[in-house]
């Protein structure tokens, strides 16, 4: 094939439209544990005052029932501690569940991250195994992140709950706009020790160190 000038410069001009951003990092440093707390990244605007970086927790409203709510990360509450529960093959085919542990170790006993089933969009983290498919984001994802069914999305939302109004997490389903007075979010696996309970099929996951210190605005997602 015979090339000249211009059919030279015309196919660099190409390939330097097609080329990846190689300016910007294609995924945060991650690390891995079986543990994890669970970050709020706010990806639209924000509530007032700001939720980014708040903790998923639970907002206790019956025996063995509590919401899935958002709040301030500090030393007086860091967040439920979860873990991905399964067996491989429950992980391969998205049938694993995110639990957290209730009780004291090492008689804890589950409480897993349940979804409303449509129209309902409230989340809870109830006694039980929790809602299937509800996990995290994995490879090819450059970033790892919590899951729902149905390519669901999560939002928080001020809400008056039983005893007192809060930021309620709940899931915002593919098409439906985000309600006024909440906030659509991403929920990031922050790593962590754990608290001593031992279960059968937890997995190893991707997980972040800091998730607070990381600027989520360069990552190519």
């Amino acid at each position: 094939m015979h090339y000249t000038a211009a059919t030279a410069i015309l196919a660099f001009a190409s390939a330097a439209v097609a080329a990846p951003q190689l300016d910007k990092p294609i995924s945060p440093p991650w690390t891995q544990s079986t543990n994890f707390r669970l970050v709020a990244n706010v990806t639209g605007a924000d509530l007032v005052p700001s939720i980014q970086d708040y903790v998923l927790t639970s907002y206790h409203v019956g025996a063995g029932q509590g919401a899935a709510v958002l709040v301030p990360n500090d030393a007086t509450n860091p967040g439920r501690q979860f873990y991905v529960n399964g067996t491989a093959e429950d992980i391969r085919y998205n049938r694993g569940t995110v639990q957290s542990s209730g009780g004291a170790a090492p008689n804890a006993y589950p409480y897993g991250i349940q979804i409303a089933p449509a129209p309902a969009t409230s989340v809870s983290i109830n006694a039980g195994l929790g809602t299937t498919s509800v996990g995290l984001e994995r490879f090819p994802s450059p970033v790892t992140y919590l899951t729902a069914p149905e390519a669901a999305t999560y939002v928080a939302c001020n809400q008056q709950l039983p005893f007192s109004e809060a930021i309620a997490l709940n899931v915002l389903r593919t098409g439906e706009a985000v309600p006024a007075g909440c906030a659509q979010v991403r929920l990031l696996p922050q790593c962590s020790e754990g608290d001593g309970s031992v279960h059968e099929t937890e997995n190893i996951v991707q997980c972040y160190v800091d998730v607070a210190g990381i600027d989520w605005s360069l990552y190519i997602d």
